[in-house]
């Protein structure tokens, strides 16, 4: 019908625009159960606009404002296994159907090139042919003007696409489904390499003051005569060869602040969901403390503009790595900045994922654990369950009678354990840093013992897995791995 209607207008009025619906629209979609949810699309300024939902006995009717655009609230049902629906968006010239929707649990993945990590590469490539675990793929779209190379679409378990999904996305789909089971569906939108503001704001940028400073860390990278580096870029990639070139900074690289939030990101909002999980701090660990700054900010953007506020915001602490361009700790700062927005930021969890790390390969194989650990986090605050899902952290250091004694946050977990021997550090006044032996004294304190200390008075600082690439040994007792610290002595 759509296509018929199309020849009508091109022959009688050229002038009538036709309802242009969102890409994340689409045959196999997976709307968020039990909400409020958006349906939007751009038609003829002021025409009427008409929603029909197989699952509602009444029609939604609304008008395009002055610049074509329309959005709706749907009221969706509790999710229902092996139950499919129907939605069409209609005005006085055409129709756009929509066909085989389930009602669910959504979330969007987000992040650089290990959320990006594809299925068929990982380490636990098998792929269920699942219907109830459905995936949109975010098109990339690099820069105005891009020409993007397919359009996005929901696909299920088991399409021949499904390889090219996030592992760890396809992990957290896979247990989600399996424990809560009800359909779910994952909207896919990330890019290797990107850093935090490549998805935020400029207004977001500007209001939590780093404006300024990400665009310097940016364009002093871009090269004196950027078109002629570019063309040389796009010359050298035709040609091929064994050492990929790499693309100048500038004006069309993706890694620009704001780029993917505008032409990746945007597209999908207001898409109704539940929440987000987040794998990315890798293109931010040289400037770990503006971490601290960038990334609380962008969790608080990303609820706004999807219009829920209090979503779980489910992400990973980097793994263990030894990055042979950084000859400090600069992995271990970012995982600090982390940990302190897990620990000030409502409504967020962070996976410790310290064990699925290579020392190696910055992409480790092994996504499972990763998608596994989140997936549990989600379960936890977002659907309430009684689970231990939280990793031990380090809440105080006490030094008294020439003892050391460091008590953790365990969160329900029957207490610490070692995975193997571990070894914590303390770091003395004069900057010296020794290890040191721990012995668990209760289930949320350890006691270090310094041999080496000539007066214990002397520890300024006591930290655990302050590097880049370590053995990790700290667990609780249900086998989730301690978040790696540095703690000041008072």
């Amino acid at each position: 019908m759509k296509k018929i209607l199309a020849v009508i207008l091109i022959v009688f009025n050229t002038a009538v625009a036709q309802i242009v619906m969102p890409e994340v629209f689409s045959d196999n979609m997976v709307l968020q159960q039990n909400a409020e949810v958006a349906v939007w699309g751009k038609g003829e300024p002021h025409s009427k606009i008409t929603v029909s939902c197989s699952w509602l006995s009444e029609k939604i009717t609304t008008e395009c404002n002055d610049s074509g655009d329309f959005i709706v609230r749907v009221k969706t049902l509790n999710a229902e296994r092996e139950k499919q629906y129907s939605l069409s968006v209609t005005d006085k010239t055409s129709t756009v159907e929509y066909d085989d929707i389930v009602f669910g649990e959504v979330w969007l993945a987000g992040g650089q090139s290990n959320m990006a990590f594809e299925l068929k590469k990982s380490k636990d490539a098998d792929i269920s042919d699942n219907e109830n675990i459905r995936f949109y793929y975010a098109p990339h779209n690099y820069y105005e003007g891009y020409k993007v190379k397919e359009k996005g679409q929901w696909i299920k378990s088991g399409s021949g696409m499904t390889g090219r999904v996030s592992a760890v996305a396809y992990h957290f789909a896979m247990k989600l489904q399996k424990d809560l089971d009800v359909p779910v569906g994952i909207i896919l939108c990330y890019k290797g390499g990107t850093p935090v503001e490549s998805w935020m704001s400029m207004e977001t940028l500007e209001k939590c003051g780093e404006h300024s400073a990400v665009w310097e860390f940016f364009n002093k990278r871009v090269p004196a005569d950027y078109e002629s580096a570019y063309q040389k870029y796009l010359a050298d990639k035709k040609a091929g060869g064994e050492v990929k070139p790499v693309e100048p900074y500038g004006w069309r690289n993706y890694k620009r602040p704001t780029g993917l939030y505008e032409l990746m990101l945007k597209p999908l909002i207001p898409y109704t969901v539940k929440g987000f999980i987040w794998y990315q701090g890798e293109g931010n660990a040289a400037r770990a403390k503006q971490y601290q700054t960038l990334f609380p900010a962008l969790i608080e953007e990303w609820r706004n503009e999807f219009s829920v506020p209090q979503a779980p915001f489910i992400f990973a602490q980097l793994p263990i790595y030894e990055h042979p361009n950084f000859k400090y700790a600069a992995w271990a700062e970012l995982r600090e900045s982390q940990l302190l927005t897990a620990q000030t930021v409502e409504n967020t969890a962070m996976a410790v994922i310290l064990d699925a790390g290579d020392k190696n390969d910055l992409h480790p194989t092994d996504k499972f654990p990763v998608g596994q650990r989140m997936a549990l986090a989600a379960e936890g605050i977002a659907y309430g369950k009684d689970i231990v899902f939280r990793s031990p952290e380090i809440s105080r250091v006490t030094v008294n009678d020439n003892r050391v004694i460091l008590y953790f946050s365990i969160f329900g977990s029957e207490g610490l354990a070692f995975a193997s021997d571990c070894g914590f550090e303390v770091v003395l006044k004069n900057g010296t840093a020794l290890s040191v032996k721990a012995v668990i004294l209760d289930k949320d304190k350890i006691e270090i013992f310094c041999n080496f200390c000539d007066d214990i008075q002397q520890i300024k600082q006591v930290r655990y897995g302050w590097a880049n690439y370590f053995e990790p040994c700290l667990t609780n007792k249900d086998g989730l791995y301690a978040s790696p610290f540095r703690i000041n002595v008072e």
